[in-house]
């Protein structure tokens, strides 16, 4: 009866601690596994917050280039309107100058032929009053000596002065003429050339405008 009893001791205690051992193993599995699910469950979250992190970081940036693109293309208007306000100042400054110009030299030119039409009435009344006083001397002449000759030669002489003086006075009008010409054509020279300058820099400045625009 002993030996049975200590037999059952020893049955139950070799059961036991097998079952002590399968449940350490079992609890040693169930750890294990547990520790995978929950790893594959922060991988899995961790893939997802980064999908979603990686979907809202090219929402943001597509959001900031569009937002950046308006705020660039409304600069580049609100440049392009100013630059047009400025051409069109300019050029309606330079049509008005132009005009006005044109407008003085109208006005200039018609004085001068006033001028050249009085300088030349009052040659003619000038080449007239000589004219006449010369006859009427060569007149008195001829009455004091009576003689003809020296009437017609002092006519004469009278005709050939007159003639050098008249060809003197229009070769000094002809020399006016060129100068005044050639002073016009260096002031529109000048003109044309300060407003090609203006144009090159309005130019560069356009340009500039336009890399600086492209390269941002």
């Amino acid at each position: 009866f002993y030996y049975r009893r200590v037999q059952w001791a020893t049955k139950m205690i070799q059961q036991r601690y097998r079952a002590n051992k399968l449940r350490d193993v079992e609890v040693y599995q169930y750890c294990k596994i547990k520790k995978a699910v929950t790893c594959i469950q922060a991988a899995f979250r961790s893939m997802r917050e980064k999908k979603r992190f990686q979907s809202m970081h090219r929402a943001a940036s597509i959001i900031q280039r569009q937002f950046r693109t308006f705020s660039e293309r409304k600069r580049f208007l609100a440049l392009r309107t100013a630059t047009i306000s400025i051409q069109r100042c300019y050029r309606a400054w330079s049509v008005v100058k132009q005009q006005r110009h044109q407008y003085l030299c109208i006005q200039a030119g018609y004085r001068e032929l006033n001028v050249r039409r009085q300088v030349h009435k009052t040659h003619l009344a000038a080449t007239e009053i000589q004219s006449a006083f010369r006859i009427q001397r060569l007149q008195n002449i001829h009455k004091t000596k009576g003689t003809e000759a020296c009437f017609v030669q002092n006519f004469y002489r009278s005709y050939l002065l007159g003639k050098s003086e008249h060809e003197e006075f229009m070769i000094l009008c002809k020399s006016v003429v060129v100068i005044q010409s050639a002073y016009r054509g260096m002031k529109d020279r000048q003109k044309l050339k300060a407003m090609h300058a203006a144009a090159t820099v309005i130019q560069c400045h356009y340009r500039m405008h336009k890399q600086l625009t492209y390269y941002r």
